[in-house]
């Protein structure tokens, strides 16, 4: 079995135990059990390690998407944040990227808090909430960078002996 087999495996796994999962919060509104998590969480690692280890499922293209794209909403944040503390009183306060969810989706916020409280609560306060209060631009311009180093073009060296 070759590792395209194991990522298309654990790739399967992962979404139909999300679903699963998803499915049985939505018709008994309480989070589903430990093992359904468990099982969507280790195959999703599982088949993300796989496809940047193995140089034949690398998926190069779909991360310099992503990186475009962080880096594109990278930009669009700073500016954002720029233009708005400027106008308003000259100093410069950077929003941050939870700022701007509560903004746009506060249910949004509320529900996946009530969700990861639910699981863990040291998940939800120290570790998620010190990451979502990092400037929104900064937080995305290093998914890009991220994202951009591991989709960067792998050269093969040949070395021949004669």
């Amino acid at each position: 079995m070759n590792s395209q087999r194991i990522l298309k495996i654990c790739a399967i796994v992962a979404v139909v135990a999300t679903l699963a999962a998803l499915v049985t919060w939505r018709s008994t509104d309480e989070p589903p059990p430990f093992w359904m998590q468990l099982i969507a969480i280790t195959s999703g690692i599982a088949a993300l390690v796989i496809a940047l280890v193995s140089k034949h499922t690398r998926p190069r293209l779909m991360l310099r998407f992503l990186a475009a794209l962080f880096a594109l909403l990278a930009v669009i944040a700073f500016a954002s944040d720029w233009t708005i503390a400027r106008s308003d009183d000259g100093n410069i306060g950077w929003a941050s990227l939870l700022d701007h969810l509560t903004t746009f989706t506060p249910s949004l916020i509320a529900s996946t808090q009530a969700s990861i409280s639910a699981f863990s609560s040291v998940l939800w306060d120290p570790l998620l909430t010190s990451v979502l209060n990092l400037p929104a631009w900064l937080l995305f311009a290093i998914l890009a960078i991220l994202s951009g180093y591991a989709g960067r073009p792998r050269h093969q060296v040949r070395i021949f002996i004669n």
